[in-house]
């Protein structure tokens, strides 16, 4: 639709003669009536598409099964939060595992057994990653 050349009020074809909102005569004198193509493609945001690199279920896989206990995965997905909340979570589960083990005298199984029960958290957990269709990244979009 056409705008007013005076008030920029966008106009209909049957108020060519008087602008209805500044009474200008002639609201569309030198302008064309030419529309837009509204089925054309728009262009995206520029700077956030094109920085943008989507997270893909296998390296969230993958660095859950290496590195899961650091929370590496969380960070990779851009929710620094949860990744942090990841470490201290399997920190005090390490620190309370090693006690409890070590109070039960199993000498270096006391070492041993924290770490083993917490990297097989870690690896059902990154399972979830792989598997689950529904997961989104930091940004709301889903994993690819």
């Amino acid at each position: 639709m056409p705008n007013c050349r005076k008030c920029n009020t966008r106009l209909t074809k049957f108020e060519k003669d008087i602008c209805p909102v500044c009474g200008c005569k002639n609201p569309l004198e030198g302008m064309t009536s030419e529309t837009m193509e509204i089925t054309a493609e728009i262009s995206a945001v520029g700077d956030l598409v094109k920085d943008y690199h989507p997270k893909t279920r296998t390296a969230c896989f993958v660095l859950s099964i290496l590195f899961g206990w650091t929370g590496a995965v969380y960070f990779y997905l851009r929710k620094v939060s949860k990744g942090i909340v990841w470490l201290l979570i399997n920190l005090v589960l390490l620190g309370g595992l090693f006690t409890a083990f070590y109070f039960l005298n199993l000498d270096w199984l006391a070492y041993l057994l924290p770490i083993v029960i917490v990297y097989i958290f870690n690896i059902a957990m990154a399972f979830r990653f792989f598997y689950a269709m529904d997961y989104r990244d930091g940004q709301g979009n889903f994993l690819k």
